[in-house]
This record gives structure tokens, C-alpha cells and sequence, in this order.
């Protein structure tokens, strides 16, 4: 399956700041989530498995443990990827290894996450939910907003 590659390093984001990453030249990286996001029929559909939230919210950890990785779900080892085990990703994503075993064929079930022929999983819309801002931007927008507060807007 062909994918986007981005090439990041590992070291790119050395900081983590307002809930984003920030990469050497002072822009930040962010995982965006529409306002539907949540109302999504796949999401519901993983509300209601079990009765619980669990599998929506391991989704949510999964992206953005793995964004780095531009939603591959692999081990980097020298110059081989290999496949997680269940107890990485759940070291990763920090919940229970039960909720690794029982998410992964759920997530795979509704299209949320694909198994590569080798054993991988990846995230096929995760590049589409990666935002970025540069300090320029920010600053213009903090600016705007505080202009349309003093002309009686609300912000």
C-alpha cells in the first residue's frame, strides 16, 4: 500500500508545547479532529461496543503515540520495522494490554487502522488530521482576536 511519507527524525520535536510539537524553526504540529469527529457513525459504532468509551479513547492515544511515525505502528529496529507487540502498544498508548488485544481487530473491523501484510498496522487518515502553525501565524491570530475584542466582538 503506497503511503505519504514524511521523513521525520525522531529528534524533530524536541519540545512539546501547547499541546502540539514543536519542530526546530518554532512551528507546531498538532492533531486536529473535525467538530463531527465525535458524532462519526465509526466512533458511535465504538461507543456502544461493550457499552464504553474505551475503544474511541484507545483510537484517539494510538494517533497520537504513533504520529511521530506517520501513523505506522512499528518497531524501528536498526534499519528493520517490525511489528508492535501488544504490550508496547499498550505501553505506549498507557492502557491496559486487554484493551490493546480486544481494540486492535475492533479498530481494524470499522477501517480505522489497517494490517499491512507483514504484520504492521498504520493509521490511514492520520496525516489527514496533522496540523501545523508557525509562531508568525500564532501571533497574527492572538492579534486578530484581541483587535475583535476591543471592536466588541466576543472571542
Amino acid at each position: 500500500m503506497k503511503m505519504e511519507k514524511r521523513n521525520w527524525p525522531d529528534n524533530l520535536f524536541p519540545d512539546i508545547e501547547e499541546g502540539g510539537m514543536r519542530d526546530r524553526n518554532g512551528r507546531i504540529y498538532f492533531y486536529r479532529l473535525g467538530l463531527d469527529f465525535m458524532l462519526d457513525e465509526t466512533i458511535e459504532w465504538l461507543e456502544e461496543e461493550d457499552k464504553s468509551q474505551i475503544y474511541a479513547y484507545f483510537y484517539l492515544k494510538l494517533c497520537l503515540a504513533f504520529l511521530r511515525k506517520d501513523g505506522l505502528i512499528q518497531r524501528n529496529v536498526g534499519e528493520r520495522k517490525l511489528p508492535c507487540s501488544m504490550e508496547y502498544i499498550a505501553h505506549k498508548t498507557r492502557v491496559p494490554v486487554h484493551i490493546v488485544k480486544q481494540g486492535l481487530p475492533k479498530l481494524e473491523h470499522v477501517g480505522l487502522i489497517k494490517k499491512m501484510e507483514d504484520g504492521r498496522y498504520y493509521i490511514p487518515t492520520l496525516l489527514e488530521h496533522l496540523g501545523s502553525e508557525c509562531d508568525a501565524a500564532r501571533r497574527m491570530r492572538r492579534m486578530r482576536s484581541r483587535q475583535k475584542c476591543k471592536a466588541g466582538g466576543v472571542e
